[in-house]
């Protein structure tokens, strides 16, 4: 999986700057960019706030994130990008709820399963 894809404004590049877009706001690749990041938040999010009952497909692939050696890690992220993208800035931030409130979600949230078609 190659971590340059997109403009860099919701997925980091790996050597750094950003395309002249604008971001999220003005760019509309950028904005489907976000928008997936979001969802696949959202699951992370559900997957933390209720833990072992979180039995759905995407908690148990968190699970494996979580557990996984760096090389299967890469291999579940060519299947599932976003959900690997999510899983890698969750883990680079400085505290979890410093990532969550990035994407409106706080303790007194706690976001209910998204459906697999959404």
């Amino acid at each position: 999986m190659t971590d340059a894809i997109g403009h860099g404004w919701v997925r980091p590049l790996p050597y750094g700057p950003v395309a002249r877009c604008g971001g999220p706001g003005i760019c509309s690749e950028c904005a489907i960019e976000l928008a997936n990041l979001t969802r696949a938040v959202k699951e992370l999010y559900y997957w933390q706030v209720h833990g072992p009952d979180a039995t759905n497909f995407t908690a148990i692939l968190y699970t494996l994130m979580q557990k996984g050696s760096h090389g299967n890690r890469e291999r579940l992220g060519l299947g599932f990008p976003w959900e690997l993208e999510a899983w890698r800035q969750w883990n680079a931030s400085p505290t979890a709820e410093e990532f969550f409130a990035k994407f409106g979600f706080g303790v007194r949230s706690s976001p209910t399963k998204i459906s697999e078609s959404e």
